[in-house]
């Protein structure tokens, strides 16, 4: 299948930002699969602060075949020495069909045309389908490190010089 990575429009962000379901989607829509609140919130401070490039925001993960979302991912915060942290979730019914290794292909890709170097994901150690998913996209464990709410989660990296 095909999936590709649409931009959620600002008002929409508004909407999730505030927990809820857009009123105006183009898309059906897979159970679970919006973005949760905290990652609207955050994307809005980014747009609104007017700091952060217009590419670094969130995104819907949309299922061609069917115009459906399936899933969503975001650029977490404002690029930092060329480097930039990505984070992305699927919907139960849509996973293991390949759209979170192309999604973050696709994220990456975006991140390398818009001059980042380096492109940042952190999984808790438990997650070993996420950690696959990001193996498969060409990203390598560089480290770990304690997070006070998620525990022990590794730093994982896809360099534009790979």
């Amino acid at each position: 299948m095909q999936y590709r990575l649409t931009a959620v429009p600002i008002d929409q962000l508004r909407e999730l930002s505030s927990a809820r379901r857009p009123t105006n989607l183009a898309f059906a829509v897979e159970e679970d699969s919006l973005p949760p609140d905290f990652v609207a919130i955050e994307s809005l401070k980014i747009i609104e602060s007017e700091a952060g490039p217009s590419w670094c925001t969130t995104y819907y993960i949309v299922r061609s075949e069917d115009n459906t979302i399936v899933g969503s991912g975001c650029f977490k915060r404002l690029p930092v020495d060329r480097s930039v942290e990505i984070g992305y979730g699927v919907a139960p019914v849509a996973r293991r069909r390949g759209a979170a290794t192309q999604a973050v292909k696709e994220f990456v890709k975006l991140a390398f045309l818009n001059g980042m170097a380096q492109v940042l994901a952190e999984v808790e150690a438990e997650n070993t389908a996420s950690a696959s998913v990001l193996a498969s996209a060409g990203f390598k464990l560089v480290g770990s490190r304690e997070d006070p709410e998620d525990g022990l989660v590794g730093i994982w990296a896809a360099s534009s010089d790979a």
